[in-house]
């Protein structure tokens, strides 16, 4: 369910991405159109940009949702181990194991915590470089980022799709 929503979430950054990459590219060309190779330019540093971010997300969301499960399957076996020495089931567990599962439920929720940390980081990283792109001033006669470079690769543009 977790999965789903942070997949909306993605594609729903990502179209919002492409539409404010292409309202700044038509602003930018209606200013100045005697220098449309500026704005691509600009355009494809921060479509870099965003897509290193989104990338960041999505693993970080990957790792967290993997983790999330294993400490799942911990708390489950942690439960059938209380639940045996509760009911006195026959099932022997020594205190030794029950430890060791219990330190090792502790450190994975730790994990899944800092995990959350850093995607709510992430998460505010990119809005922050979206809100901060669309304020930038334009690059002009070559004073501006030097990560400027061509974007009418075909290759970013499907990647923007």
């Amino acid at each position: 369910m977790q999965n789903r929503i942070l997949e909306a979430e993605i594609s729903y950054l990502r179209k919002r991405n492409s539409e404010l990459v292409e309202d700044r590219l038509l602003r930018y060309s209606e200013e100045s159109p005697l220098r449309p190779g500026i704005v691509n330019e600009r355009k494809y540093s921060e479509t870099k940009g965003r897509e290193s971010l989104v990338s960041q997300l999505e693993l970080k969301t990957i790792e967290c949702e993997r983790l999330k499960k294993e400490l799942e399957l911990c708390s489950d076996e942690k439960q059938e181990l209380l639940l045996g020495i509760t009911n006195n089931s026959g099932v022997e567990c020594s205190s030794a194991k029950c430890k060791a599962l219990f330190q090792e439920n502790q450190i994975l929720t730790r994990q899944v915590s800092r995990l959350e940390a850093d995607k709510k980081l992430l998460t505010q990283s990119l809005a922050k470089y979206q809100e901060s792109s669309l304020f930038a001033p334009p690059n002009v006669m070559g004073h501006g980022s030097p990560e400027n470079g061509p974007s009418d690769s075909p290759i970013k543009q499907q990647t923007l799709t």
